[in-house]
């Protein structure tokens, strides 16, 4: 039996998309063990993949007690945890999903496998695992050491991991992972407005929507036909990221689109309708360590890309090959990007189709998921993976 173990399912939520992108993937491979995927904590909303799989079973723990309150999620969480421990058998093999509470199952079980994916530096990871029940750093390092592997996302990642004393040998890259099948049929619409778009929390820290509202500035009144819209949540209070008051010292208040939080479904098209798709991240432990699940997402529209050299960014894309890229924290440079996509839309649009090429070969979902489970179990088929998005 094959577990994979995460905390909770948030709908839409980058974590958890790739997570789903992976659960798709296996249960196509259709692979010669039974695989379940146990959730042990409810979000906010009790939520629940709505997907349907023909060979994965998925189980909620948290499903006869439904209190979201932060010590009743914590109490059950523990009792879940032992509970489940005692279903483990010889032979058995533990995935956890960025959740080092849920890894030490695995690592304390002598007969059972355990593998473990970060995609985030320990520093930058935040939530309920870290506030009430991270492990200490003893407890923690003992956790890592007794892995049977760990998946990170970057060579950044990777490399820190080492210097704490995981052997290299251990780590594997799985690279950052999108479903092609949520864009691969997307025609682009005729729309009233034209628009840039960048999609996420309206964060200035993590994703630099403060830069990007400069640079949109900059070109806002060069072209009278294009607004910028950010799709995703906005924050309830003015002051928390100050964009708003940002706005209107800009005076582009009229040129800049909130659409607040935008069910998964409508995603993609909101994406493949834009004009240019923009991403000016700032450089931080989380860009070196981590990468945007939103820019696959970005490349697989087809449409050209401004994104921010940032982490592994330079590795994937190219300067007018497949995106166009920026420096970071410099908002007159990315402006410059974004004018040239505005003013060469035939050349842009080539370099998004290349973007996009880029996106199916890199970051596919079932390739990445074919790499991660070749790892736990060495010997899956190469022609489990199938060529359905070249």
């Amino acid at each position: 039996m094959l577990y994979i173990l995460i905390d909770m399912f948030q709908p839409n939520n980058a974590v958890s998309n790739r997570l789903l992108g992976y659960i798709k993937a296996i249960d196509e491979m259709k692979i010669d063990i039974d695989v379940t995927v146990i959730f042990f904590l409810p979000d906010e909303n009790c939520s629940k993949i709505k997907d349907k799989f023909h060979y994965i079973k998925i189980e909620y723990l948290w499903d006869k007690h439904k209190s979201t309150n932060i010590f009743a999620k914590a109490f059950f969480f523990f009792v879940n945890k032992w509970k489940f421990s005692k279903r483990l058998k010889e032979g058995d093999i533990i995935y956890t999903y960025q959740c080092n509470c849920l890894t030490n199952i695995g690592t304390s079980h002598n007969k059972v496998k355990c593998y473990a994916e970060r995609t985030e530096h320990p520093k930058v990871s935040s939530g309920y695992n870290s506030r009430l029940v991270a492990l200490s750093k003893k407890k923690n390092r003992k956790t890592l050491m007794g892995l049977d592997g760990l998946f990170v996302i970057s060579t950044s990642l990777k490399d820190y991991f080492v210097s704490k004393g995981v052997s290299a040998a251990k780590i594997h890259i799985i690279n950052m992972t999108v479903d092609p099948n949520r864009f691969i049929s997307l025609e682009k619409q005729q729309v009233d407005t034209k628009y840039v778009a960048y999609c996420g929390t309206a964060s200035n820290n993590k994703d630099g929507v403060d830069d990007l509202i400069k640079a949109f500035a900059i070109i806002a009144h060069q072209y009278d036909d294009i607004k910028l819209m950010i799709i995703g949540k906005t924050p309830l209070k003015e002051g928390e990221f100050d964009n708003f008051s940002l706005i209107e010292r800009l005076g582009i208040k009229d040129k800049v689109i909130f659409t607040g939080i935008v069910e998964s479904e409508r995603m993609p098209q909101l994406l493949k309708n834009a004009e240019i798709l923009a991403l000016a991240r700032p450089d931080s432990l989380q860009a070196k360590c981590g990468f945007p699940t939103k820019l696959g997402e970005y490349l697989l529209t087809g449409n050209p890309v401004v994104v921010t050299k940032v982490g592994d960014i330079p590795k994937f894309l190219k300067h007018r090959d497949n995106a166009l890229l920026a420096n970071q924290r410099d908002p007159e440079d990315f402006a410059e990007k974004l004018k040239w996509a505005l003013d060469n839309p035939v050349l842009a649009k080539q370099i998004g189709e290349k973007g996009r090429k880029t996106a199916l070969r890199d970051f596919n979902n079932v390739h990445e998921t074919y790499k991660m489970i070749n790892v736990i179990l060495n010997n899956v088929p190469r022609t489990l993976v199938t060529n359905r998005v070249l």
